[in-house]
């Protein structure tokens, strides 16, 4: 089931008073009072609830008594803070340093409001861009977040990043040489 938490739009920014829905999903079958968040974040995709059933965090929050959550990222799936009014003007809150405050809001916010949460460890994980995200949370916060686990996560990435194409490559090579060659031919 859905459940929604009233986030700012822009954390660093004071004067704005903005908010936005942020669309996240939890699970608290194996939750004993105390024990840990296991915190699954979203990227570039529409949540869909899955997390909560396999992988990972479930077998982690299955084996520690915890309560998992799945956020969703700013500007993906239902949460949207602008609607679909997709502007560039909209857009430029769409930053990565923004959703780790998102993050950061979240766990705070969320511990306080749940009952036997308040002094549980925080374990968060992301795969690819969301375990980037895992990584600096914990970096950045690391009264926040106590254990991060990030899977296939490019931290190395820079405005030119060659190494993505390099994998992406090896990927695609890999389906059959005339998959790989339709997206050389397309790239060029």
């Amino acid at each position: 089931m859905d459940q929604w938490m009233t986030v700012p739009l822009d954390h660093f920014n004071l004067f704005d008073n903005r908010t936005w829905q942020m669309r996240y999903k939890m699970r608290k079958n194996f939750f004993r009072k105390g024990n840990p968040l296991f915190l699954e974040i979203g990227g570039e995709s529409t949540i869909d609830g899955s997390e909560l059933t396999s992988g990972p965090i479930y077998k982690l929050a299955k084996r520690h008594h915890g309560m998992m959550v799945v956020t969703e990222h700013r500007y993906y799936g239902k949460s949207l803070p602008f609607g679909k009014n997709f502007t560039t003007e909209n857009f430029k809150y769409l930053q990565m340093e923004q959703a780790l405050e998102d993050l950061a809001y979240f766990i705070e916010k969320f511990k306080a409001k749940t009952k036997g949460l308040e002094n549980s460890l925080v374990v968060v994980h992301g795969c690819s861009y969301p375990g980037m995200l895992a990584t600096w949370i914990r970096l950045r916060f690391p009264h926040i977040v106590d254990i991060a686990y990030a899977s296939s996560a490019p931290l190395g990435v820079g405005l030119d990043y060659p190494e993505f194409y390099e994998v992406a490559n090896d990927v695609y090579a890999n389906v059959s040489e005339g998959c790989i060659q339709t997206i050389r031919e397309g790239f060029n």
